[in-house]
């Protein structure tokens, strides 16, 4: 058994702990009500105090509370790591500096005996049990808490220095430790412009640190026999569907939130588009997967989409009243909102900010509040140290229980470990892996939870570590930036007591060398063009409307000379690659599709019918299918295709009914037109079946000609 099982809370032998240094035997916590058998007062060791028993490779961390009471001292303990909380003492005593007292009711007679240091601040000692002896040290929480100040002595210097190296405009940072703000800094500007300083009420976007939200107000719904983590989505939201009727019928709320569904991302069929969350939701019934069902981490926001959406459904609330009513009230997160819009109305509220070739400019807001659940509330530092303060509080707020402590554990469990067996690379990080809405991980020997939020002009962190009670938020207004994650790491480092290491300068260099093959892959991006390929069609022949039913519609439009592609409202010039390929070029204001290159496809008729481009490169190609222009399905421009034509011995009949044209054959179902470009359309179920009408100098139909795979048969209209 390992070392950290020592003070569980089962009995068992002593041959049990065989495998703890030197074999003593360790007897196991029990809840027997503690005797307070000595009588002597203990004023100078009043209070709690933190600290570890040294066992062999690990600490076990402790909690104990000394009271000095009228008739006897008493106290209790506590042992994060094992859940035992608050156990009795007994045989509580103090004789001069000497301090000692017992586990009650445990087999062993488990006892720490120790000395109080000249300033009061330590206790040292020996714990002993069974026969067994181990070093422990408990600090008083006093001392802790000054110690910690202390660390922090020289951080704001640090964030000032290091905000600076990533150009970073401003920065607000938040520090928990024991259920309390311990410190919270602030560095740089929320707005540059107008000189406007960053505070703790900040609100900036936290992105994906939203998550954990969503998966918050799940959880309350697991706790209220409304909702069931292994049961089917569709038990919870019958309209749900995927691509994979099988995976719709087995899909559980925690697998949507643990991103094991085996969707990629497709990201850009949400991005700044204006569908809503119902229409978004309905869209995975088009999206292909890339792995396998519950095999692989993939992150995908549409799952948490789809988890909020679920619980309006089971609530009959919007997910942002949901959160409010469950979260941001209870927790007095006021000032925290769902839209970029809204935190626009606020005194206090960070501009976005992002880095354009190698200047930092300021960025319009990209209000993604339709994607909400995965991602769209605002907050500040000050408020998000309280949602903090939460998780390290088993579950309570004030007093009241917001989840069952067992219903918070399971949101900090490792459900899937991530890419690469957990293991990044980074010598301070290992078996990394995803819980429910947040990152799990060993951050320098901690068990480390957290989550963080890239959005358009912010990035945020929010992370803490259980079994120590400590705590960090830090929110930033530059879009994909690393500083709060440098923060988050040189914090644990100082309250830790560990080696501060200089990631930053590192980072730096790193960053250096990829910004250095960007500029190679641009300089070499004509390496791949075919020379002599010249456009297979006028550039007027492109222009149109293309349509995916899992990622919506591109329009491509020619003005003066040259093609331009809109998609989602985020526009982008076309340049000409060879054939039918271009790429997307850069757009001042919105670059997002910069590079990324797309193809037109050519028909069997030689019109252009569809755009085929490379979303994300875990699954095949989306074609988009070109619409018919709007116009060419008014009753007026179909009006002069109605007619009888002669085909042979036998005459077809193509009669107009409403907005759309019927032809008819003798012996033969009828079929109906679809509009594929000017005087072309197709046979409605009939692959490869066309019909094209001719007209004369005077624009009068006066021949159909029936595309057929065996050939072309003209009809002359009667």
């Amino acid at each position: 058994m390992n070392a950290r099982a020592l003070l569980a809370v089962t009995l068992l032998t002593a041959s049990s702990f065989a495998s703890i240094a030197r074999g003593w035997p360790v007897a196991l916590v029990a809840t027997t009500p503690a005797v307070a058998e000595s009588h002597r007062a203990l004023a100078d060791a009043d209070g709690l105090w933190k600290g570890a028993i040294e066992l062999p490779g690990a600490n076990l961390n402790v909690e104990v509370t000394l009271k000095d009471t009228a008739t006897a001292p008493s106290g209790t303990i506590t042992i994060p790591q094992q859940g035992a909380k608050d156990l009795p003492l007994s045989d509580v005593s103090m004789k001069g500096s000497d301090v000692s007292f017992k586990i009650a009711g445990v087999p062993g007679d488990p006892t720490f005996k120790g000395a109080i240091a000249g300033d009061g601040s330590k206790i040292k000692g020996t714990f002993t049990q069974a026969g067994g002896s181990f070093p422990f040290t408990i600090t008083r929480e006093a001392a802790i808490t000054k110690a910690a100040q202390d660390s922090l002595a020289d951080f704001q210097s640090w964030l000032d220095t290091t905000r600076e190296a990533w150009k970073v405009p401003g920065c607000s940072i938040a520090i928990v430790k024991d259920g309390k703000v311990l410190a919270t800094l602030c560095s740089g500007l929320r707005d540059v412009g107008n000189k406007e300083p960053v505070t703790p009420q900040t609100l900036f976007a936290i992105g994906s640190s939203s998550k954990a939200f969503t998966t918050f107000v799940l959880a309350q719904l697991v706790d209220e026999h409304k909702l069931d983590w292994d049961k089917p989505v569709i038990n919870f939201a019958p309209t749900f569907r995927l691509h994979d009727k099988a995976v719709t019928q087995l899909i559980t709320p925690r697998d949507l939130v643990t991103h094991r569904s085996g969707l990629p991302r497709h990201d850009l069929s949400w991005y700044n588009s204006s569908a809503t969350r119902d229409e978004l939701v309905g869209r995975l019934a088009h999206l292909k997967p890339s792995k396998d069902f519950r095999t692989d981490w993939q992150y995908n926001n549409f799952m948490f989409l789809t988890a909020g959406w679920m619980a309006e459904k089971l609530t009959g609330k919007s997910w942002e009243d949901n959160v409010r009513e469950r979260i941001f009230t209870p927790l007095g997160m006021n000032n925290s909102n769902f839209s970029v819009k809204e935190s626009q109305k606020s005194s206090d509220y960070s501009l976005p900010y992002a880095e354009r070739d190698d200047k930092v400019v300021a960025i319009p807001f990209r209000d993604i509040s339709t994607m909400g659940p995965a991602g769209s509330i605002n907050s500040s530092a000050e408020e998000m140290a309280r949602w903090v303060v939460f998780h390290l509080s088993d579950g309570k707020h004030d007093g009241k229980v917001l989840l069952q402590k067992s219903t918070l554990d399971d949101l900090h469990t490792a459900r899937i470990t991530l890419p690469g067996g957990g293991e990044s690379g980074n010598k301070d990080v290992h078996g990394q892996a995803y819980a429910l809405g947040w990152f799990t991980d060993v951050f320098r020997g901690h068990r480390r939870i957290h989550h963080g939020g890239n959005i358009d002009g912010f990035s945020a962190l929010v992370s803490f570590l259980p079994e120590e009670n400590i705590g960090v938020v830090a929110l930033t207004n530059l879009s994909a930036n690393p500083l709060g994650a440098l923060a988050v790491a040189n914090i644990y480092e100082r309250l830790l007591g560990l080696e501060q290491r200089d990631r930053s300068t590192e980072s730096l260099r790193e960053i250096a060398a990829v910004k250095a093959q960007v500029e190679q892959s641009k300089a070499a991006k004509n390496l791949t063009r075919r020379d002599n390929a010249p456009m297979l069609h006028p550039l007027g022949e492109y222009a149109g409307e293309y349509f995916d039913e899992g990622y919506g519609t591109i329009t491509i439009t020619e003005s003066a000379g040259a093609l331009k592609l809109l998609y989602n409202s985020i526009p982008g010039p076309l340049e000409h690659v060879h054939f039918d390929t271009f790429a997307i070029g850069k757009d001042e204001k919105d670059p997002v599709f910069e590079g990324t290159k797309l193809s037109f496809v050519t028909g069997v008729d030689g019109w252009v019918e569809s755009i085929r481009i490379s979303i994300d490169p875990t699954t095949d190609e989306v074609y988009f299918k070109r619409l018919p222009d709007k116009k060419l399905s008014d009753a007026a421009y179909l009006a002069p295709f109605a007619g009888e034509y002669a085909l042979g011995p036998q005459v077809v009949k193509i009669e107009l009914r409403g907005n759309a044209l019927v032809a008819s054959l003798p012996g033969q179902p009828e079929y109906e037109l679809i509009t594929k470009h000017l005087g072309s359309f197709s046979l409605k179920g009939l692959s490869g079946y066309d019909v094209v009408f001719k007209t004369d100098e005077a624009g009068k139909v006066t021949q159909a000609l029936f595309v057929q795979p065996n050939g072309t048969f003209p009809a002359t209209k009667n």
